[in-house]
């Protein structure tokens, strides 16, 4: 009934570092760069979530932390999306280039 979870799984971009490292090195540059991003993206939250943490329970004190950090993220966010955009783009070209070999 319930699915057994394994906390010690690597994320979505290091698993997709892992394939490019042992299936498809062509697509490195790329894999670095997701990689990069996704990182700079999860450091900006975990700062954000001790910021709120330290401002304690006062709702409106993170509504005003939220608000004045809010356009630092969509920065973070689009260079991931971009990241993840290119490589599934890159790694269209190589499936192509390997099934018509």
């Amino acid at each position: 009934m319930f699915k057994k979870e394994d906390k010690n799984l690597p994320s979505p971009a290091d698993r997709v570092s892992q394939l490019t490292a042992l299936y498809f090195p062509e697509l490195e540059k790329e894999t670095l760069a997701l990689v990069a991003a996704q990182r700079e993206a999860f450091s900006w939250v975990i700062g954000m979530a001790q910021k709120a943490q330290a401002v304690g329970n006062d709702l409106k004190a993170v509504e005003n932390l939220h608000a004045k950090h809010l356009p630092e993220w969509k920065p973070l966010y689009a260079a991931v999306l971009g990241a993840i955009s290119n490589i599934q783009g890159k790694a269209s070209i190589v499936i192509k280039e390997i099934t018509r070999a």
